[in-house]
């Protein structure tokens, strides 16, 4: 495997994990107690389950093409707005940036 593609695949997962860290927080800061937890756990879940079904390498419904990189979009940028509201603008847009990094290169490189 060429180093940039390895690269950009250890950027990936780093983001997919920002990224349900963020869910997780948006879960929390929304209900108090036990409540913040079932639903941190709820959105966590949800963006495992749709990440699965549309986003895996293995996944027999992977999206492709512009569809993929739509749909990879507007998950992070669903998590960049959570960063950015529970850890402030400049974390989120820290994670936007490395986003469209992540998905130029995939793209450059033929691997989205």
């Amino acid at each position: 495997m060429a180093p940039l593609i390895l690269i950009n695949h250890l950027l990936a997962l780093t983001l997919e994990i920002a990224l349900l860290i963020g869910l997780a927080r948006v879960g929390l800061a929304l209900r108090p107690g036990w409540m913040g937890w079932v639903l941190a756990a709820i959105l966590v879940l949800i963006a495992v389950a749709l990440w699965t079904r549309f986003a895996a390498p293995s996944s027999a419904t992977r999206l492709s093409g512009s569809a993929l990189l739509g749909f990879k979009s507007a998950i992070f940028a669903a998590g960049a707005i959570g960063l950015a509201w529970r850890d402030g603008a400049a974390v989120g847009a820290v994670f936007a940036a490395l986003v469209v990094l992540h998905l130029a290169l995939a793209t450059k490189l033929g691997i989205l």
